[in-house]
C-alpha cells in the first residue's frame, strides 16, 4: 500500500496479530 512493502502493519503493530500474547 505504501512505498515500503516491508513495513507492514503487523510489523509495526505485532499486537494486531496477537491481541493476547500473554
Amino acid at each position: 500500500m505504501g512505498p515500503s512493502p516491508t513495513l507492514t502493519p503487523e510489523m509495526a503493530n505485532p499486537g494486531l496479530s496477537d491481541p493476547d500474547p500473554k
